[in-house]
């Protein structure tokens, strides 16, 4: 798929058994660029998949998720795309993840430890400890999601239920 300037794919290698995440600036015909290999990260692993994946807007950070468990247990993580390296912003049981338009800052969702009903909804700025609760959904009935408009110019917070459902949102 193409976001802003680049081209997003996966791809696999025979014999490896995950995908490769990767991306092209411009044209299908460039240079590829390696955003994850699932391969890598499952060296001394015994499971490995990759649940979200979202880049900034800038194209610079790659906020994802993974789980190393089994369990559907997806912890966050941040990749600065440039370097290679990985920040120091961590979250667990994370079910979502949305960038704001600032490059910065991230929206996530987080699964309760018991139900594994995601009910929390997150903001979170890099660069700093604080990990703000935006949301809660308290009636069990009812999940907690966030993510981001096709247009890129909204956040939004789902709290919805099999029956009902209600949305927030502010500006990207």
């Amino acid at each position: 798929y193409r976001l802003n300037d680049w081209f997003y794919y996966t791809r696999t290698v025979e014999g490896q058994q995950y995908p490769i995440f990767a991306r092209k600036r411009g044209s299908l015909d460039a240079a590829e660029q390696i955003t994850l290999d699932q391969n890598e990260m499952a060296k001394g692993q015994s499971f490995m998949s990759v649940g979200s994946y979202n880049v900034s807007d800038d194209g610079n950070l790659l906020a994802y998720s993974f789980d190393s468990t089994g369990y559907r247990q997806y912890a966050l993580r941040v990749k600065d795309l440039r370097t290679g390296a990985l920040l120091p912003t961590r979250a667990e049981r994370v079910t979502a993840v949305v960038w704001a338009a600032d490059n910065r800052t991230v929206f996530y969702a987080v699964e309760h430890p018991v139900t594994k009903r995601s009910y929390r909804v997150y903001r979170h700025a890099l660069g700093t400890a604080e990990h703000e609760m935006l949301y809660e959904e308290k009636d069990e009935r009812f999940s907690a999601y966030v993510g981001r408009s096709r247009s890129r110019e909204f956040v939004f917070m789902y709290a919805g239920s099999l029956t009902a459902d209600e949305q927030y949102y502010l500006p990207a």
